[in-house]
């Protein structure tokens, strides 16, 4: 067998290379008006799980209609989590520019109250990964 017909193996991972890049560009252009970016991710995962299951199919059908089952639902959740991240970045500028600019022993505070925040940051991006 050639290492260019196509059952072979080097086939195969240019085919699944070839897949990958076709999905990250698709999620690409569906993520560009920002309340989409929920169902995206979703059909993503989706057509991603049914590759590596081997359930292959054509793949833009598969994430066009992953994308419409799941809009609904994946642009609500979305819409709730951006806020979310929205008010923890927003509490993150400011704590970090009051630590900053006061006295030792409130610095100290604001240091403590910055420390949490960022804790809640890497809880909030653990819960993105698997919400969706």
């Amino acid at each position: 067998m050639s290492i260019f017909s196509y059952e072979s193996k080097f086939s195969r991972i240019m085919q699944h290379l070839a897949e990958s890049c076709m999905l990250n560009l698709m999620w690409f252009i569906c993520s560009i008006p920002i309340f989409t970016i929920g169902a995206a991710t979703t059909a993503l995962y989706t057509v991603t799980i049914a590759i590596a299951e081997n359930r292959e199919g054509d793949i833009i059908q598969q994430f066009v209609r992953a994308f419409k089952s799941n809009f609904k639902q994946a642009t609500v959740l979305w819409l709730i989590l951006l806020a979310l991240g929205v008010f923890l970045g927003t509490d993150i500028y400011i704590l970090w520019h009051l630590r900053t600019t006061t006295q030792a022993a409130l610095a100290i505070f604001w240091t403590i109250l910055l420390a949490i925040l960022f804790a809640a940051c890497i809880v909030y991006a653990i819960e993105i990964t698997f919400v969706f």
